[in-house]
């Protein structure tokens, strides 16, 4: 049994890195023609449909009257509402090799979330991951310390256009991870992943909405051919989604799911070189396995 769920929370988090990296792909393309808020809002359109059939089959109730698990749900859906437009609108502004490993970092807020909300702590092989996963974010922007600038690799993260979106959509996923860890624990994992991602889609809607009402976005023209690719996008997310929740149900923290879901970071490396043509292969993918192998430790050992 303690072998089937270790197999099976390893199993969802790699399917869930393999559909993000694909979802960053094709919103990457998208967000040339649309603004994030329509591409994000779209693709909850399209998880609402799919969720609300998987959840005819499988929705069994959430305990909405528990004041810990709505407070949690809160915390799961509204970080991460505003970190999928966020992320989205990062992969405009940078290349998807550099957004999909800065995105890794969210293990490291994670750990410091969970152990003031959680008490939870990793062991000394989970601090050994996270410094590899801040020494793979260095190499990733290698070519940034000639002539003497050796903090520049990491403090161009920082920068907007540079990192900085992907980095604040990282932290605001790390607090939506650590809510949906809570609120699992007061539901099983088929009847969360219904509840939260309906939520999401009516809280988008909201928010998007409001903005159009503003007329801070427009709501624009799109082609039978765009409608494919939105689609897509949202299949890609739900798949995203479902896997993730099942991995939260069987794992014992909520930064081992989301460090081995940083395989992402190879996967959006490579994506990004194959479909939009990146360069500087070699430093940032040198980074992304250092990256990654942080991940694997923190998940595995830490």
């Amino acid at each position: 049994m303690v072998y089937n769920s270790l197999t099976m929370w390893i199993f969802h988090s790699l399917l869930s890195a393999l559909a993000h990296s694909f979802q960053l792909s094709v919103g990457k393309r998208l967000v040339v023609k649309f603004s994030s808020w329509f591409v994000a809002w779209t693709m909850h359109v399209v998880m609402l449909v799919l969720f609300l059939i998987f959840g005819y089959f499988t929705y069994q109730g959430v305990p909405w009257e528990n004041v810990s698990f709505s407070v949690a749900m809160a915390v799961a859906v509204v970080p991460y509402i505003f970190g999928s437009v966020v992320i989205i609108e990062s992969t405009k502004r940078c290349d998807l090799s550099i957004v999909a490993p800065i995105v890794a970092l969210t293990p490291i807020f994670i750990v410091v979330i969970e152990y003031f909300w959680l008490g939870a702590v990793p062991g000394p092989y989970g601090f050994l991951g996270i410094g590899m996963v801040v020494l793979g974010g260095y190499i990733l922007n290698l070519s940034k310390a000639k002539g003497g600038k050796i903090f520049e690799p990491i403090l161009s993260v920082f920068r907007r256009g540079q990192g900085l979106f992907a980095l604040t959509g990282a932290f605001l996923f790390a607090f939506s991870a650590t809510g949906c860890k809570v609120a699992l624990q007061y539901s099983d994992a088929y009847s969360f992943a219904t509840a939260v991602y309906v939520l999401s889609f009516f809280a988008i809607s909201l928010v998007f909405g409001i903005l159009l009402s503003f007329r801070v976005v427009k709501f624009p023209k799109f082609t039978l051919k765009d409608s494919g690719w939105l689609g897509l996008h949202g299949v890609l997310l739900s798949i995203n989604g479902l896997a993730n929740q099942l991995a939260f149900a069987l794992a014992a923290y909520a930064s081992y799911v989301i460090s081995l879901k940083r395989m992402s970071a190879l996967f959006g490396v490579v994506l990004g070189v194959l479909f939009f043509k990146e360069k500087g292969l070699s430093e940032r993918m040198t980074g992304a396995v250092v990256m990654v192998a942080g991940v694997v430790v923190l998940a595995v050992f830490g």
